[in-house]
């Protein structure tokens, strides 16, 4: 009877601007003896460490701190007091059409973060 031996390796990395990038991948095998379970484990995983690390460095796009943000520093979109309605699943929409994917209660919240640290 076979054992189905099943191998995940993930790694989150942070980067600049409170954004991160991870890489995750998967193997599944099938072994016909116990005894090769200790030793295929351990292979298995140097081997997805090795190639999510290789794969990893490769970084892709990195927001720059001022992203999102206008000349001003503030965040793009316009104020507050500039806000229509919420949308359908209460999501604040501006007049220029972007929207926050957040509820206005979180929104607030991050807008007076802001103000605090400018």
């Amino acid at each position: 009877m076979a054992i189905k031996l099943i191998a995940n390796y993930s790694k989150r990395l942070g980067l600049p601007g409170y954004s991160s990038h991870q890489f995750s991948v998967s193997v599944e095998t099938e072994l016909m003896a116990t005894d090769d379970l200790e030793a295929e484990s351990e292979r298995l995983y140097h081997l997805l460490q090795s190639n999510v690390d290789q794969q990893i460095l490769e970084t892709g796009f990195v927001p720059p701190s001022t992203y999102g943000m206008d000349e001003s520093g503030a965040p793009t979109g316009g104020q507050s007091e500039n806000r229509s309605d919420s949308g359908p699943n209460n999501i604040t929409r501006w007049p220029n059409g972007t929207a926050w994917k957040c509820s206005d209660k979180q929104r607030d919240l991050v807008l007076k973060i802001v103000a605090e640290n400018q």
